[in-house]
């Protein structure tokens, strides 16, 4: 009589739990959005104090130099917004935004894209959302305007469409990823450290 042969249980349950172990990690974000990222937000501190607030401060609220750019790109541009003497409300209210609620923001994001947190993900999702609402009016109205040339508006369309297309492409990178650094997702109703901090647990430690 043949022999029915049964297979080890414990060998067939090894493929299972390994790749439920690998579907529980988040690889992140690729180096090179990270690097993107980081330059975006580190970039934006001092080109929101030094350039955008000028619509908001004149006089000698700046050094001469940063004055004498602003006039120049003012004049070889033909920017509608940033004229302050010009500039509508509604712009200025949307750079006193940007000066109270983003720049704040640009620290932490800085400081979290620096180390790696991942508590960064939800705040980042809340950023991108508001930024992008403001910067679509915008554009609208920097393609319509009439003032500045073609050229002039080709430019300036130019110029302000990366703080549209880059907090796009980071909720869509936040989005896709729960733990935008990387690390374990947290199973069984456990709360893991990795979620916080993006880095794997050491089994050694949870042993």
């Amino acid at each position: 009589m043949g022999r029915k042969i049964v297979g080890d249980s414990g060998s067939n349950n090894a493929p299972t739990t390994g790749a439920r172990s690998k579907s529980n990690v988040d690889v992140g974000m690729g180096r090179g959005w990270y690097i993107l990222f980081l330059v975006y937000f580190v970039v934006h501190i001092p080109t929101t104090i030094l350039i955008d607030a000028q619509c908001l401060l004149v006089g000698p609220h700046y050094p001469q130099p940063l004055q004498d750019v602003m006039s120049w790109y003012l004049n070889e541009w033909g920017d509608p917004f940033m004229a302050s003497a010009t500039s509508p409300v509604w712009f200025k209210a949307l750079v006193t935004g940007e000066c109270l609620l983003q720049l704040p923001f640009f620290f932490v994001a800085t400081y979290a894209f620096i180390n790696k947190r991942n508590w960064i993900r939800i705040p980042g999702i809340m950023y991108c959302a508001h930024v992008m609402t403001t910067m679509l009016p915008i554009l609208a109205e920097m393609w319509l305007h009439a003032a500045p040339t073609p050229a002039q508006r080709t430019f300036l369309v130019a110029l302000y469409c990366p703080y549209l297309l880059v907090p796009l492409m980071l909720l869509c990178v936040l989005l896709r990823h729960p733990l935008p650094f990387g690390g374990h997702h947290p199973t069984h109703g456990s709360r893991s450290t990795a979620t916080l901090t993006g880095q794997p647990k050491d089994p050694q430690k949870t042993a």
